[in-house]
């Protein structure tokens, strides 16, 4: 049996559409996110109430910790960091994250890293105030 050549170019159009379409949803399905590596999920977490120096630490190095910090957005640094010890809301959409970053409560100032996120919910600045 032959087939006419006709018929062979519409069904190698149509296995072609049904690749692309395929490969379409599945790209738009699959998470997107990566494992980050230079922050540990559950000592940042444990920090507060085992007292270890972690967060501290890792606030001395606050360059590179802000490059890592503005390639993320709001669900990311909550799914990384927990949830913020305060939220404040911002002008036009906009909305800081603050954690604290020293376990005592016992000091006059507290630390604190605060995460601004502009109104698409990308971090846009990192800061460490003292209050």
């Amino acid at each position: 049996m032959h087939m006419k050549p006709k018929n062979l170019s519409r069904r190698v159009n149509l296995y072609i559409v049904i690749l692309l379409f395929s490969t379409l949803v599945w790209s738009c399905t699959t998470s997107q996110t990566t494992e980050q590596t230079w922050i540990k999920k559950e000592s940042w977490k444990n920090e507060l109430t085992q007292c270890t120096g972690y967060r501290s630490e890792l606030t001395n190095q606050l360059d590179s910790l802000t490059t890592h910090l503005k390639t993320l957005r709001e669900s990311e640094v909550t799914d990384m960091m927990g949830m913020p010890d305060q939220t404040l809301l911002y002008e036009r959409g906009q909305k800081f994250f603050e954690y604290q970053v020293n376990c005592t409560t016992d000091k006059k100032t507290n630390k604190f890293l605060r995460l601004r996120f502009n109104a698409l919910g990308y971090v846009n600045e990192v800061l460490l105030i003292e209050r």
